[in-house]
Order: C-alpha cells, then sequence, then structure tokens
C-alpha cells in the first residue's frame, strides 16, 4: 500500500491496483504490523491477505484471530473500505522510496519485537527466489545484529561488492539507530527492481532467535 492505493495478489497472479475510500487511513495503520489476518506462503512464511468484492469494489480487511477446530463461526473484527480500480502510478523519485523506506524500518522493528524478521519480495504467489530484500535481526554470542541481505545488491556505498551470485550484505550491532535505518538500506536495493511500493510485496518469517529485546 502507498498513499492509499493497494495492490491486491488474485490467488491466479493477477495483480489489481485499487484505491482505498474512507477507512484507508485505518487500514494504512494496521499494514504490516502482525494485526491482519494472514496466509501461509510457505512453512514459517506468511502474508497479509484481504477480502475482495470486485463486483461491488468493496474490500474487507479482517484481524488475526485463532480458529477453534468444530467452530460454525469466526468473530473477528474487520475494516471494510471501498476499493475501486485504479491506475498505478509511475515510478517514484528517490524522496518518494526515502519516505516508503523509513515506514518500512518500523516495520521491520515491529516484525523483531514479535519474533519475525522481514523478506521484500516481487508480487504474485510465487516467493523464495531473486529478486528479494531480507530484514532481520539475529542474535549471536556478541549479542544482536541487524543485517539487510539483498539480491541483486546495489553496487554503491554503503554496500559490499555482491558476491557472484548479485546477493550482498550489511551487518551491524542491532542499536536503535541501525534498526530505524534497515528499511532505507533495503529499499535502495529494492528499487532496482520495483517501479513503486506496489510492486513489492512483504512476507513475515519466524525467526529462529525469538523476539529481540532492545
Amino acid at each position: 500500500m502507498y498513499h492509499g492505493v493497494v495492490r491486491t495478489w488474485r490467488g491466479d497472479g493477477k495483480g489489481e491496483t485499487r484505491r482505498l475510500g474512507d477507512g484507508g487511513n485505518q487500514v494504512w495503520e494496521a499494514i504490516a504490523r502482525g494485526v491482519l489476518a494472514r496466509s501461509s506462503a510457505g512453512a514459517g512464511r506468511f502474508r497479509e491477505v484481504a477480502m475482495l468484492d470486485a463486483a461491488d469494489n468493496v474490500m474487507a480487511f479482517m484481524g488475526r484471530t485463532k480458529l477453534k477446530a468444530g467452530a460454525t463461526s469466526v468473530n473477528a473484527p474487520a475494516q471494510v473500505v471501498e476499493a475501486p480500480e485504479t491506475d498505478t502510478p509511475g515510478p517514484l523519485d528517490i524522496p518518494a522510496w526515502t519516505e516508503w523506506g523509513r515506514w518500512l524500518s518500523s516495520v521491520v522493528v515491529a516484525a523483531a519485537a514479535r519474533g519475525e524478521y522481514v523478506v521484500a519480495e516481487r508480487g504474485g504467489r510465487q516467493s523464495g527466489g531473486a529478486p528479494f530484500a531480507v530484514m532481520a535481526l539475529m542474535h549471536r554470542p556478541e549479542g544482536w545484529v541487524d543485517a539487510v541481505e539483498a539480491n541483486p545488491a546495489p553496487s554503491f556505498d554503503p554496500w559490499p561488492k555482491p558476491n557472484p551470485d548479485g546477493s550482498a550484505t550489511l551487518s551491524a550491532p542491532a542499536t536503535a539507530q541501525n534498526v530505524g535505518v534497515a528499511g532505507l538500506l533495503a529499499v535502495q536495493a529494492i528499487s532496482l527492481w520495483a517501479a513503486t511500493p506496489l510492486d513489492v510485496v512483504l512476507t513475515f518469517c519466524v525467526s529462529p532467535d525469538g523476539p529481540w529485546s532492545a
């Protein structure tokens, strides 16, 4: 989602760009915060999902809830908004990518506190290969480490020389300052293969190191 516009990816792989009406701000505040319904994208990998009524141009963003075997109904909070199709925005400039990168940094911090790390990938149902950008906090003997891995990786500072497969990793102690720029560093790589944030899907993965404690 970016500036009130969201791209949905259907089960058949088709993407649709839609502008959210009243209630879109509440959706923006909930997206990527671990409170919306999810679907599995592989072992230990999850993506947020919404319900789309294409005939009436309405979307429902459901809250996460625990399911109970044998239940005949599911109670979950929901935000239902108008969502007509709209044109896809053109490529972003550097200030716009920077704005989204700051938001992405806040997503990384929130995910780490839940015991998850974040993978930025192309939209659609395909996942697990390049291009990607991984933003993770890992526990090492010396303490928590903040790492951003990208493929393809930028060829300019502060990124190191890419590996033969095109990937590279930046890592540093997980101070508040370093974690706070993880999304900005990732955006340097993401903008190599995405014209806008609408080309990006965020996948949340279970961290083997558990929740991050600053």
